[in-house]
Order: structure tokens, then sequence, then C-alpha cells
């Protein structure tokens, strides 16, 4: 759930591999970047999207911000609950080695990072 993936390995990759009898998998508000396919095996796929690395902020850098306009920004839909445990994010990773907590009652976006900034959102 909300994940931002960069392929850079060519030709092609998976983001999540299933095999075997797992238990039910749900792939959901995911960003893929490069040549990968988003699962590969058996699961539940809803609201990921495939983008150019040129959607983020500075990908060479490893800023994987969204750059603005995104279609990625307010996009994400609510991925619900396993159980008891809520699955919506409360923190999103930092470059390098760190976190940062996400604003509660935000909109999600597609991918890891939050929806700070209004021009992400579009029109």
């Amino acid at each position: 759930m909300n994940n931002t993936y960069v392929n850079e390995r060519q030709p092609a990759g998976s983001f999540l591999r299933v095999a075997g009898a797992a238990p039910k998998v749900r792939v959901v508000n995911n960003l893929i970047t490069g040549a990968s396919r988003v699962l590969a095996g058996t699961g539940q796929v809803t609201n990921n999207l495939v983008m150019a690395a040129t959607g983020f902020v500075a990908a060479a850098r490893y800023d994987y911000r969204l750059a603005p306009p995104s279609a990625a920004g307010g996009a994400g839909l609510d991925p619900g609950q396993a159980g008891d445990f809520n699955l919506t994010p409360v923190c999103h990773y930092q470059h390098p080695l760190g976190a940062e907590s996400r604003p509660r009652g935000e909109k999600l976006n597609i991918g890891a990072c939050p929806a700070k900034d209004a021009a992400l959102m579009p029109d």
C-alpha cells in the first residue's frame, strides 16, 4: 500500500512477486517507475500508477517527491483494513534513512509521498 517503486534495472522486473499458495495479496496506491510489472503472481491490484521518472522532483538525487502537476496527487484510495489493522499510511520515508509523519485527514497520493503541495492536486 502506498509505495513508490523505481526500477533502474533493465530490461524489466516486478514490483511484487507472489509464488505458491500465498494469503490474499492486495496491491493498492503504488507508484511504479521503470520497466516493471506491478504484480507477478496472484493478487488484487487496485489504483496503481506507472509513470516516467520525469514525474519526480529529482529522481537522479533520490528525491522521489512528485513534481507538480501530478496525476498521482490526491488520487489515492482508502486502502481499508486487514483484520483490525488500518492500512492507511501514517509515515513515509525521507532520504537518507529517515521517516516523517503523514498529516492526518489529508488526501492520499498514489505512491509514498504525502500531498503537501496544493500544486500536486489535479484541477
